[in-house]
């Protein structure tokens, strides 16, 4: 395929456009890799409008690189005298001065081009769009796509599709919604010996390419291929494997299968999670199975990373009726919201991006961020954005791949998934994906694992799956839901050929899991910079480390059921300077080193692994610095993330180990284990030599006090506990409360002084789920009269946390709970409107302070139309000084607010 740089209208300035890109990338296959011509990128460009130029091929990079993850190792078959005809150029559907419209070809402008100048004013918060900020139901490019591509590159990825036997693709568009079956059958030629794309179908927020094989009549009945893309132009330009597999399966039985893309809320939207993409989907699905002849039981899905996530999802989504999938290929999938959107670090640098642009403000990742308009963090605006709820435990029950609602349809429709899983990934955490595959082995699922080391989010080949074999096997079946087309409950171990980029098979002895461990470059102080790791479920491992001074530090790490574990780093736990890696052992219960784990590391020569304290996030918003992280891995070329043939080694985007064997721990090595894991042994004291006067000195009977505080982690590592304790002589007893330092539940550590002066103690730190107070649900009277009931639901958390759940997306401007967790337990106040009454939106808004302080952000929650609001700033935000009065005014048929004055001195 020719090279496609530096020809995409810069629509978004495309620095800011592939932004979108990096949690739900759309990646049906590129077969060729793509030579990369990035040019040099400034570490402050990453949103700006006017210095995209820098960065247009980087971020290109960042599409095409992951795509290749599903390539396969075979060429298409394509064909000299292939013709492309019909519907060019390609269209937005945009028209201007209409907006979002079938047919449209403008371009529109969404990027916020002064976007610079307000990060150079100071502004607190600055917007990514144009008078736009993310929403469900009104996400970017809404139901359009604003990617246009020249079309000689267009007919030369259509021409995946062509081989001797059928050198001819037509290429269709239209100008009108469908709403009928006929509306997509009088597109179609019958009979015609040609593949015929019909592209850029429009179905309510929702765009589709349905791909028909040669000779299609009305009437049959046939196997389908679906895969899910993030921006369909896009989809369709990086869909080599997609169009492969159905020019092959044509080939094997003269039959093939109808090809569907889909692109569910439009390019860049969120549909593609929210159940209403699900329930939009399913209404196309009773236009398109009888418009096309489908097979209801006969359908197959593939994809990558957020579209390996859909893949799966078409198969259990309780909405998705009209087709069973009989079978799902995902690649790298986000196996669960939740847990992303809690990953968001120096560890997975890209998915700081991913809060930016949803969220829409710049530096919407910092830990201090709230949105203006929600009041929620980062975190939680993405996965509001995404899915209508920043409720954790609806989202884990609604949109989880996890859910018992999603295990249960896939068992009952007897779907066959093959799922290929990473490590090092610096887009999906790889904990994410491995806690999946876990789940869906223990369920008894048809579910076939590859686990891919060294592979990460794309910049390896996949082996070839075989999608066409089992299009064909499918079509000559009269029984398809007996089919089994996967080996159940098989795991292959594969890992990345560092000359040719593939991911080849490996043997590990008992099919056991290697350790793996991903630390972060860099350590920033406004977000978090955790540790993962995978390998043999219930192992312990305590990893050392050394800081500038030569001081050692470290942590014991410990694997979940899942095989995987997270030790979060606080900012303040990391020393400034470099810090290098000295080493990793396997520790038995009691913290004592059993064996060194022998490693590779991602470093040419395998040299210590160094980690560097990131000071450039102290600028204004830190913009810019979250593609300066993700630049300063690779320089610019991304698809060197992983592998660097001619270095001759696996080269990581996130610094990271891979476990090759083991070998005996010496003296030294015990007395390291043991200083990192607190339990200090004193070097013995020599006894001099006897004389004749003076009488020797007798040793004290003490233990000594604590030089440093003593840090130990939780059984999950997601609490760490510090504590200091005192001299005491020997046979005396301490009891001391050991304080979290992330914001968890306090321990406690009780130790005795022995015989030998040494220390004897065993600590105990929860869990941080162990918390102050409980998740809980309630239901609630509606104000003023009752007439409705507001039922809430939220997640249990630790002292001092926040709370804001929305009681439902149908309800935004009805019901809202803000809590805080108190000593006491739970503090709320709430609001939730009668039917019919007028609501004004809560929001947020920032002033600066008159005297030149602190700035004050004020928040106020949702008000019933009549009523009026008083409060002062947020402390935690502002010098909490401030003060904000405002009247919700009912003007005809909405609520909103006047008369706001606000101060802060």
């Amino acid at each position: 395929m020719p090279n496609t740089k530096a020809k995409v209208p810069k629509l978004l300035g495309l620095a800011a456009l592939f932004l979108l890109l990096p949690l739900i990338y759309n990646n049906c296959g590129q077969v060729a890799p793509v030579e990369d011509e990035s040019t040099s990128l400034d570490s402050s460009s990453g949103l700006s409008p006017e210095s995209a130029a820098g960065g247009e091929e980087f971020w290109e990079s960042a599409q095409l690189g992951p795509a290749r993850a599903m390539s396969g190792a075979t060429q298409s078959q394509t064909t000299a005298n292939c013709q492309v005809t019909g519907d060019f150029p390609l269209r937005t559907h945009f028209r201007k001065g209409v907006g979002p419209a079938p047919g449209g070809t403008d371009l529109p402008q969404l990027l916020n081009t002064s976007l610079s100048s307000e990060v150079a004013a100071r502004q607190p918060f600055v917007r990514i769009y144009r008078d736009y900020v993310p929403r469900p139901g009104m996400y970017l490019e809404d139901n359009f796509d604003g990617n246009v591509y020249p079309d000689q590159d267009i007919r030369a990825v259509l021409g995946s599709l062509c081989s001797a036997t059928v050198p001819l693709v037509r290429f269709r568009q239209v100008s009108s919604a469908i709403t009928t079956m006929d509306d997509i059958r009088n597109l179609i030629i019958p009979n015609e010996r040609s593949f015929q794309v019909l592209h850029g179908l429009v179905f309510k927020k929702n765009l589709f390419t349905v791909v028909v094989p040669p000779m299609w009549t009305a009437g049959g009945s046939r196997s389908s291929l679906f895969s899910n893309g993030y921006s369909l132009h896009g989809q369709l330009m990086n869909s080599n494997l997609f169009f492969r597999e159905l020019n092959r399966a044509y080939q094997l039985d003269q039959k093939g299968a109808i090809g569907v893309m889909w692109n569910g809320g439009g390019a860049q939207g969120t549909y593609t999670v929210h159940d209403t993409a699900y329930s939009e989907f399913n209404d196309f699905l009773r236009i398109l199975v009888p418009a096309v002849g489908l097979n209801a039981d006969k359908a197959i899905a593939m994809g990558g990373s957020r579209a390996g996530w859909t893949a799966i999802n078409m198969a259990a989504h309780p909405l998705v009726t009209s087709l069973r999938f009989a079978h799902v290929y995902s690649v790298f999938p986000p196996a669960d919201w939740d847990a992303a959107s809690r990953s968001v670090s120096t560890t997975i640098p890209f998915l700081l991006t991913v809060i930016d642009s949803a969220a829409g403000y710049v530096g919407a990742w910092r830990n201090g961020f709230r949105s203006p308009e929600l009041g929620l963090s980062g975190s939680d605006a993405l996965i509001f954005t995404q899915t209508g709820t920043s409720n954790r435990s609806v989202l884990r029950q609604n949109h989880s791949l996890f859910s018992t609602l999603r295990t249960d349809k896939i068992k009952r429709g007897n779907t066959s998934i093959l799922l290929a899983i990473s490590s090092h990934d610096f887009i999906v955490p790889s904990v994410g994906q491995w806690d999946l595959a876990k789940a869906y082995l223990d369920t008894g699922m048809n579910v076939e694992i590859e686990k891919h080391y060294f592979c990460g989010h794309g910049s390896c080949k996949m082996p070839d799956h075989d999608l066409a074999a089992a299009i064909v096997q499918l079509n000559a079946s009269a029984t398809p839901r007996t089919e089994r087309l996967v080996t159940p409950r098989r795991v292959s171990h594969f890992m990345v050929n560092a000359t040719t980029g593939v991911s080849e098979p490996i043997t590990r002895a008992g099919n056991l899991d290697p350790l793996t461990v991903e630390f972060p470059r860099f350590i920033l102080d406004d977000v978090e910079g955790p540790v993962f790791a995978t390998g043999v479920p219930g192992r312990r491992y305590a990893v050392a480390l050394k800081d500038s001074l030569g001081q050692d530090f470290g942590f014991i790490m410990v694997l979940s059921a899942s095989g995987t574990a997270r030790y979060n780093w606080a900012a303040n736990q990391v020393p400034d300077g470099v810090i290098r890696l000295g080493g990793i052992f396997e520790v038995n219960s009691a913290d004592e080193p059993v064996t060194k784990i022998a490693f590779i590391s991602n470093l040419k020569d395998n040299p210590p692994i160094e980690f560097l304290r990131y000071r450039e996030d102290t600028r204004d918003l830190g913009t810019g610095v979250a593609l300066a992280i993700t630049k300063s891995f690779v320089g610019n070329n991304l698809e060197r993330a992983y592998v660097d043939p001619k270095a001759g080694v696996a080269f990581l985007m996130n610094y990271g180990v891979l476990e090759t064997g083991t070998l005996p721990v010496s003296a030294a090595d015990i007395a390291l284990v043991r200083r990192i894991s607190g339990r200090l042994t004193p070097t013995p004291t020599a006894t001099p030599a006897p004389t004749a006067t003076p009488s020797p000195t007798p040793i004290p009977n003490v233990c000594g006090a604590s030089t440093a505080p003593l840090q130990f982690a939780s059984p999950d590592g997601s609490n760490v506990c510090s504590v200091e304790w005192p001299q005491r002589s020997v046979g005396q007893s301490i009891k001391s409360i050991a304080r979290s330092t992330n914001g968890g539940a306090s321990g406690e550590l009780n130790g005795t002084c022995t015989a030998t002066n040494t220390w004897s103690f065993s600590y105990l730190c929860p869990n941080k789920t162990g918390s102050t107070c409980g998740g809980g649900q309630t239901v609630l009277p509606s104000i003023p009269s009752g007439a409705r009931a507001c039922t809430f639901k939220w997640d249990q958390a630790s002292g001092g946390a926040n709370a804001r759940i929305l009681s439902s997306a149908a309800e935004l401007n009805g019901g809202v709970i803000d809590g805080k967790c108190e000593t006491t337990g739970w503090a709320f106040s709430y609001a939730c409107a009668d039917p019919g009454v007028k609501a004004c939106t809560g929001g947020g808004a920032f002033l600066p302070s008159a005297s030149g302080g602190n700035g004050c952000h004020f928040a106020w929650p949702h008000t019933v139309g009549g009523r009026s609001f008083s409060g002062s700033s947020d402390a935690a935000a502002g010098n909490g000084a401030g003060r904000l009065t405002a009247d919700c005014v009912v003007e005809g048929t909405a609520a909103v607010w006047k008369n706001v004055v606000a101060v802060c001195p």
